[in-house]
């Protein structure tokens, strides 16, 4: 199952079948197989708890949120969960162009990713508002270098980045 379709180096990011049925403790990997995990955790602080809503089976302090459903179209995939008194949903999105022959463009390792969080409580039953803030953040593990101290990249072909 695809959890993010980005082409970074050629490659698919993805969650296996088991791992999608648990996304606030899961972590996608390249689509070789290989056993190392890619560092993408959302956590949702709902009123001031955090909670781990995709990728972050070990923040201190961060409850799992619970998950509804996963489903998936060939550019989208979307999780449904709650935290606290919120509905959150990710909304995990690759665009693919089919139309275009320049393959250069298709490899670009992109993917947007949309939150949605509404309220559990109506707002006649709720003096104060369900306050959602929300965190995402990655790691050099998407650049496929490993475990590398330092990025490795290029600017340009004479300019190296620092």
């Amino acid at each position: 199952m695809s959890i993010d379709s980005i082409n970074a180096n050629n490659s698919t990011a993805w969650l296996s079948s088991a791992d999608a049925l648990n996304v606030p403790a899961a972590q996608p990997q390249f689509w070789t197989g290989s056993n190392n995990p890619l560092t993408w955790s959302i956590l949702a602080r709902v009123n001031g708890q955090v909670y781990s809503i995709f990728g972050a089976p070990n923040v201190a302090g961060a409850t799992a949120a619970t998950q509804h459903s996963i489903s998936y179209t060939s550019s989208h995939t979307y999780v449904t969960l709650t935290a606290g008194n919120a509905n959150v949903t990710l909304d995990f999105f690759s665009p693919v162009l089919p139309e275009t022959a320049d393959l250069a463009r298709q490899s670009l390792p992109y993917s947007y990713l949309t939150v949605n969080a509404t309220s559990l409580v109506a707002p006649a039953q709720n003096a104060n508002p369900v306050d959602v803030q929300i965190l995402s953040a990655i790691d050099s593990s998407w650049t496929a270098q490993g475990t590398a101290p330092q990025l490795n990249c290029r600017l340009s072909l004479n300019q190296p980045c620092h």
